[in-house]
């Protein structure tokens, strides 16, 4: 009925409010982070998103912020299951596909320089098949044109063309500088 169709949209508006309000505090927590501020105040504005993340409804950009507090905190792996939840709640959420693939693509470069031969590889297949879905969902959105640029660039590192990975970052840095 209508009035019920009304009471969805009214919770849904009010749900999005509180996930835009913990979307800006995530912001606020990363810019105290960025400027040295006491980790105390880092923590308090996390606290404060993740408060205002219980009891949101089951969309992607609930486990995406999740992934973004983990990040801040510096928890890899909570990040990296936020992020795979996101993307299982919505196979097409691109900003949790690129978080997800940028982070397999940090681990597989810091693989490559640090471990065996075979954890590197596995490691840089996991991360080119991440970045390949990242680039393609970001494709899709028509948004973030910076991301679809890192992303394309992490492909072409984890296929091995470091030389023009290094070329395609270089010249995507100078457009956004």
């Amino acid at each position: 009925s209508l009035s019920e169709r009304e009471a969805e949209r009214k919770r849904r508006d009010v749900a999005l409010a509180q996930l835009e309000r913990a979307r800006i505090e995530i912001a606020r927590a990363e810019r105290l982070r960025a400027q040295g501020a006491p980790r105390d105040d880092v923590a308090k504005a996390l606290a404060e998103a993740r408060a205002l993340l219980a009891g949101a409804p089951p969309m992607a950009l609930v486990p995406h912020l999740e992934g973004l507090c983990a990040e801040l905190e510096g928890d890899e792996e909570k990040a990296e299951a936020a992020w795979r939840r996101a993307v299982g709640l919505d196979a097409g959420f691109a900003p949790s596909r690129y978080r997800l693939a940028m982070l397999l693509v940090s681990r597989a470069l810091v693989e490559s320089v640090s471990s065996s031969q075979k954890q590197a590889t596995e490691r840089l297949k996991a991360a080119k098949a991440a970045a390949l879905e990242a680039a393609a969902a970001l494709e899709t959105t028509g948004e973030g044109q910076l991301e679809r640029e890192i992303a394309t660039a992490a492909v072409t590192w984890c296929r091995g063309n470091r030389t023009e990975a290094a070329r395609l970052l270089t010249e995507c840095a100078k457009r956004n500088a």
